[in-house]
């Protein structure tokens, strides 16, 4: 049986004591089979971007500052491509095994790429390269990818 792929947008406003600028956030959760994948941990969309090009090791899961290995976690997510199924074999933080339908996996991403560029959303983590701006090159990339 084939697993579920999903994601939860939360937007959030903060605005920066000093200077009283607003930012507009998205609090990202990813979901199999309903349910979240570990609670707290921030997603890396490079690397969820990558894992749909080829089979490799991704750091899908992170640290709230954009580094793995200061979360504890040394090991990406293992992605193999079968013909229509991509699977993560998951080792740290926890140890899981998913197999995604190619076709639901690709149709998850845009939309979530496509949610945080049409709500003008920055993501949840901390490092810098995860800004409206990045978001709308991976979504290009992503859809430029679709296409051949």
């Amino acid at each position: 049986m084939l697993n579920k792929l999903m994601f939860k947008v939360e937007p959030i406003e903060y605005t920066f004591d000093k200077t009283g600028e607003i930012r507009h956030y998205a609090d990202l959760s990813l979901f199999i089979d309903n349910d979240e994948l570990l609670i707290g941990y921030p997603i890396d969309l490079s690397e969820l971007v990558e894992s749909l090009k080829a089979s490799s090791d991704c750091f899908i899961i992170t640290c709230d500052c954009g580094i793995p290995q200061c979360a504890g976690i040394f090991q990406g997510i293992k992605v193999k491509h079968n013909a229509d199924e991509i699977e993560w074999r998951i080792t740290q933080p926890i140890k899981a095994h998913y197999t995604f339908s190619r076709k639901e996996y690709t149709e998850a991403l845009e939309m979530l790429l496509t949610t945080l560029v049409d709500k003008n959303l920055d993501s949840d983590l901390g490092c810098n390269s995860n800004k409206l701006d990045f978001h709308k090159s991976i979504l290009g990339e992503f859809l430029t990818y679709q296409k051949n």
